[in-house]
């Protein structure tokens, strides 16, 4: 007789969530908050113009203006183009980066300067240290044609 009424219980409080979802959903369609569609921003088609690749590796970077002070960085994604940072803090649009990293199974280190394109992150993004974590776009100003060569390589060799 117990176990009959935990179940009829069970089955009254799983139609009680039904019935509120469903008023939730029919709520919602007829609220009048605009709702952004994708494909009119964004096609779905890749935008960047060289490819890209997951992988992680540390970057050492020193302001232009600031040589003196190098900061460690690791990537989330790197290209021929640039790379996109882990770092620290929160750096302006613009800034520009002399950066210094060696490739994974490549000998000398590859050089290049950069600038933000973008940043994000806030204050409550936590490494597993505890520390803040923001992350930074860059995109390559400058780098040499053998480094350029070498970054190319290692994400060809990635890829496949």
């Amino acid at each position: 007789m117990a176990l009959l009424f935990s179940e009829i219980m069970f089955i009254l409080i799983l139609t009680l969530v039904l019935v509120m979802l469903v008023r939730e959903e029919s709520r919602i369609k007829k609220s009048k908050i605009p709702r952004a569609r994708i494909k009119e921003y964004w096609s779905g088609e890749e935008r960047r113009q060289a490819t890209r690749i997951n992988t992680t590796f540390l970057v050492k970077y020193t302001f232009s203006k600031k040589q003196t002070v190098t900061l460690d960085g690791h990537t989330k994604d790197v290209s021929t183009s640039g790379m996109r940072l882990l770092i620290h803090e929160k750096l302006n649009q613009g800034t520009v980066l002399l950066l210094e990293f060696d490739l994974p199974g490549i000998t000398s280190i590859v050089k290049a300067e950069g600038k933000v394109v973008w940043s994000s992150g806030d204050f409550e993004d936590r490494d597993d240290e505890g520390k803040r974590i923001f992350q930074a776009g860059i995109q390559f100003t400058h780098i040499s044609e053998n480094d350029r060569n070498r970054l190319s390589d290692y994400v060809t060799k990635a890829k496949t």
